[in-house]
C-alpha cells in the first residue's frame, strides 16, 4: 500500500463475525475476516471485508483482473454461476 496522504488504507481485524449469503443460503462465516477501510481526497469509504480463506466453496479463476493503486493488481473467481463473484489481492502491494 502507498503512503499517499490524499488516497490511503487502513486493514484492521474484524470484531464481528461476518456471514456471507447467495440466495438466502449461508454459504459460509468467519470471525477471522480483516474489514479494510479506504480513505481518498477527504472521503472515507464503507468497510471492504476481506476473509482470509473460502472454507468448502469450489470456485474457478477467471482471467478477469483489475489494478488498485494502493491494493495492487486483483484476481477474481466465479462461484457457481455467478461471474467474477470473488475477487483477491493475491501479491498485495506493501506500505511504503
Amino acid at each position: 500500500m502507498t503512503t499517499d496522504i490524499n488516497h490511503y488504507a487502513k486493514i484492521n481485524p474484524a470484531t464481528v463475525t461476518y456471514q456471507v449469503f447467495l440466495n438466502d443460503k449461508l454459504l459460509f462465516d468467519s470471525d477471522q475476516a480483516l474489514e479494510l477501510r479506504e480513505h481518498h481526497a477527504g472521503n472515507d469509504f464503507p468497510a471492504v471485508v476481506y476473509f482470509p480463506t473460502l472454507p468448502g466453496l469450489t470456485v474457478t479463476k477467471t482471467d478477469h483482473s483489475s489494478y488498485c493503486p494502493i491494493k495492487g493488481d486483483a484476481s477474481y473467481w466465479d462461484y457457481e454461476d455467478v461471474e467474477n463473484a470473488i475477487w483477491c489481492y493475491e501479491k498485495p502491494m506493501q506500505q511504503v
